[in-house]
């Protein structure tokens, strides 16, 4: 029986991957990149163990780092001077910069019936995750080498800003939270369009990073990355921003696939806005034809962009609906008869694979939500 390193619990860590620089948290001279360990993300009433088996898991991880030899481990009582120091920075007593490539959060959930730990290496430069991937929990004594590996290979890519490219973000959607049937639509759009993005060669995608502890929202100022009003979200710089809405225009007396809906797109190059808002109306049941045309005519406007980059993931995503369908139906096929403990975990093995094949998939989410429910 294999022992695992953890107790179980709901935690999160943050690994910071950083270059060394010269003045604050001055690294010996050494191509290495530095790797800094922050205290873990723990529920507000976690007991004392599920601290400790935290802290023990982030200790293991700086350990099997440092073996590799590729990266040097800054210890915590380094970290602390840090931010220290970045507290007189602020207090205009210092005027160095840290330059940081990457960031891993591993977090881990053990409330739902299956537990799970999360890995990801985050580009800092780009707020792109460069490789994931996901364990169970407790976290088994052979899971080590293979997240200690992730974190090496994935590093390694870390910082490559793409020479030549243009550097572009999408903002949140504009006023989508005010109306709850608006927002499916409004996760579906910005997917499509970074995924787009993601496909022109000529475009870096720059993404939003969010803070999870109150250190991590330090070392993120620290780096001078800009934090967006009204919570602990930054942005990495870009070359042009690509603001999204969806609107709904007419639904009296239709139902929500007939409601009319209209997608905004304002594109803006530094500090400049292109024009002002680009419309596209049409049904709900239209909605991914509404998609390729909105993004039609950005590529107008941004010659960077490849112009049929929105119609080919939209094949990917009409094929990922479908075989999510195929979960969610799996899910309503789980044998009733066994035990309403095994019958729950079983519908929810497929009804949470589907949202991971088709995350907009509103049917999955909506499943998910009262299964949930009855287990509570």
């Amino acid at each position: 029986m294999t022992r695992p390193w953890h107790l179980s619990a709901i935690v999160a860590a943050v690994v910071l991957l950083a270059l060394p620089s010269t003045g604050l948290g001055e690294q010996d001279d050494n191509s290495a990149p530095s790797v800094v360990i922050l205290p873990p993300k723990l529920p507000l009433h976690a007991a004392n163990r599920t601290r400790i088996a935290a802290e023990l898991l982030c200790d293991r991880l700086a350990q099997e780092i440092t073996v590799t030899g590729l990266a040097q481990v800054v210890d915590r009582s380094q970290l602390e001077q840090v931010l220290k120091e970045k507290e007189l920075l602020s207090a205009g007593s210092i005027t160095s910069i840290v330059s940081y490539d990457a960031m891993v959060r591993v977090e881990v959930d053990s409330d739902g019936l299956v537990p799970k730990t999360h890995v990801k290496l985050i580009d800092l430069s780009t707020g792109n995750v460069l490789g994931q991937k996901t364990f169970g929990w407790p976290v088994r004594e052979e899971d080590i080498q293979p997240i200690s590996t992730l974190l090496c290979s994935s590093l390694k890519s870390a910082g490559e800003h793409g020479k030549g490219k243009l550097k572009v973000r999408t903002l949140g959607m504009e006023d989508v939270g005010i109306d709850v049937r608006m927002q499916p639509l409004g996760v579906r759009l910005v997917k499509m369009f970074d995924e787009a993005l993601s496909r022109s060669d000529r475009v870096l995608l720059v993404s939003h990073l969010e803070a999870g502890t109150g250190k991590e929202e330090s070392l993120l100022l620290l780096m001078g990355l800009s934090r967006l009003p009204g919570g602990r979200h930054f942005v990495p710089q870009s070359d042009a921003t690509i603001e999204l809405r969806v609107k709904e225009k007419d639904s009296i007396g239709k139902s929500f696939e007939q409601t009319t809906v209209e997608i905004g797109v304002r594109l803006r190059k530094g500090a400049d806005y292109q024009g002002d808002w680009v419309t596209t109306d049409g049904k709900v049941s239209d909605f991914d034809r509404l998609i390729v045309l909105a993004w039609e005519k950005l590529s107008e406007s941004l010659s960077e962009v490849r112009s049929d980059a929105a119609t080919k993931r939209l094949d990917e995503m009409v094929l990922r609906r479908k075989q999510a369908e195929a979960e969610l139906k799996a899910a309503k096929a789980v044998d009733r008869n066994q035990p309403r403990d095994q019958m729950a975990l079983a519908k929810l093995v497929h009804i949470e694979a589907a949202l991971k094949i088709d995350p907009t998939y509103e049917s999955a989410a909506y499943e998910l939500i009262c299964e949930l429910s009855h287990i509570v």
